[in-house]
């Protein structure tokens, strides 16, 4: 829910800048109008205050649980959705999504460590996939509500989610492996039972808990960001992930959501464009391909594998940006092509990078640590990137109007480019590995990746099958040629 509700906030402001500025017919709600350099801060400061936050929501996770963590994510978004229904003027914008932005800070730190603890390795990918899944449908959600909804109706909304989620959270239970870490052991052995639908006494149950306890032995979690440079093992993981996600976070999915509402309507402005839709319903669009992208990536994430998933879906999502720039370029010259072209590149982009660039990007940043360390590692990746993101917008909503969207999409192809080739040469698979085993692969350059994920599906499909006829009764025969006993299922 926090990812969802920080989804909602992403994509708010782009169909309220006219309004916002007093532009469209009923005026603003603003007294007095915002302008652009309001609005240059509104869109920036839902990430500057990360790098402060995500530090305050580690500590709580690792001191008061996730569970705890995840609850204090919603209490200062409800606030900040609340000011401007009692002070509609630029500094309560302002403050208000200051505010957001500080539980969105914790929303990335807590929410891929609690969902990579309660999941299975099998399906890791799977449930990692939905965190991406709840962004995207929340970046659909508000184009639409925008599109349907008055504006004073959305704040309501946008305060009762919060709430609602307050409520729910607590009803659920904390993670086993900090359950383990108070020394909980019969609570986490509910705990990972009730998840996995199964009965406590379950073998299956019995071996997830003591994974977790070997795991738990190789010390308690602390933020110590020097562990991750105790060894240059977990110094080449830390260096792949903040890669994977810092190129990610710069390669222009950000700055189309957030500024899709100006592409639209700078592309509608184009003569013979021939657009009939509005910017706001174009967003739709362009957040109907996100949640379509995020929905397939679930499917396909754990069966692809990490690695040829995210070449795939980058040297798409480049193209697809090569087409935008060259189009925009060529309206600048005089020359018109029609006005589906931007769009459908646009849509057809974002599809790629919901599909495997955006989840595959914090899929491994909870497969690549050990516990003791990947609260640790999650607080320093969001705090960078999060800075990033507060960077990003600043400079581009600056260089926007200088420079034009075709070279602001050129620039998008280059970091493509780059990425596509640090992903080749950097990152392993991490498909159905524990942390030993990807770190074994680092250490062998790649070498044993290929040979372990087969060897894990391999066991997996066996254990299923095992598990599988466990619980069925069984008739068996001995058979003495051949010294063996066979079973078959009733």
């Amino acid at each position: 829910m926090p990812i969802f509700l920080y989804g909602l906030a992403m994509t708010w402001i782009s169909p309220y800048e006219a309004l916002l500025k007093g532009e469209a017919a009923e005026g603003s709600p603003s007294s007095p109008p915002l302008t652009d350099e309001d609005l240059s801060w509104m869109a920036a400061l839902l990430y500057f205050p990360g790098p402060i936050t995500v530090f305050l929501y580690g500590l709580t996770v690792d001191k008061f649980g996730r569970k705890v963590a995840l609850v204090l994510c919603s209490v200062p978004t409800a606030i900040g959705w609340s000011i401007p229904l009692v002070w509609a003027t630029p500094p309560g914008f302002i403050l208000a999504r200051a505010l957001v932005g500080f539980g969105a800070g914790g929303a990335f730190t807590v929410c891929p460590l609690y969902v990579k603890e309660i999941s299975q390795d099998a399906i890791r990918g799977f449930t990692g996939s939905f965190l991406c899944l709840s962004l995207t449908f929340g970046n659909l959600l508000m184009f639409v509500l925008t599109d349907v909804v008055s504006f004073y109706s959305i704040l309501w909304i946008m305060v009762s989610l919060p709430v609602i989620h307050i409520a729910l959270q607590l009803w659920l239970p904390d993670s086993p492996s900090f359950l383990l870490e108070k020394g909980k052991i019969e609570e986490a052995t509910k705990t990972i039972a009730w998840f996995r639908s199964l009965h406590p006494n379950d073998p299956r149950v019995q071996a997830d808990l003591e994974a977790l306890l070997k795991e738990k032995k190789r010390g308690s979690p602390k933020f110590a960001p020097k562990l991750l440079f105790a060894d240059k093992i977990t110094a080449k993981a830390f260096f792949i992930v903040i890669g994977v996600c810092g190129l990610r976070e710069i390669n222009g999915s950000l700055a189309v959501l957030t500024l899709a509402g100006g592409i639209f309507g700078a592309a509608g402005k184009v003569p013979g464009a021939g657009l009939t839709l509005s910017p706001n319903q174009q967003g739709i669009m362009l957040a109907l391909a996100q949640c379509i992208g995020a929905s397939v990536s679930g499917q396909i994430v754990d069966r692809a594998g990490r690695k040829p998933l995210l070449l795939i879906t980058i040297a798409a999502q480049a193209i697809c940006l090569s087409i935008i720039s060259v189009w925009f370029f060529l309206a600048a010259s005089g020359l018109y092509f029609p006005g589906w072209v931007p769009i459908a590149a646009l849509s057809t982009g974002i599809v790629f990078d919901a599909a495997g660039v955006q989840p595959i990007a914090y899929i491994i940043t909870t497969e690549m640590f050990h516990f003791n360390i990947r609260a640790t590692a999650s607080i320093v990746l969001m705090s960078s990137l999060f800075f990033v993101d507060f960077a990003q917008l600043k400079i581009i909503t600056v260089l926007l109007p200088i420079i034009g969207y075709s070279y602001m999409f050129l620039f998008f192809v280059f970091i493509s480019i780059i990425f596509f080739i640090f992903t080749i040469f950097y990152v392993i698979e991490t498909k159905i590995r524990t942390v030993d085993e990807i770190y074994e692969d680092l250490k062998t350059h790649g070498k044993s990746s290929r040979k372990t994920v087969e060897s894990r599906a391999q066991t997996d499909v066996l254990l299923t099958e095992l598990n599988t006829v466990v619980v069925k009764p069984l008739a068996c025969k001995e058979n003495n040629d051949q010294n063996e006993l066979w079973c078959t299922v009733k």
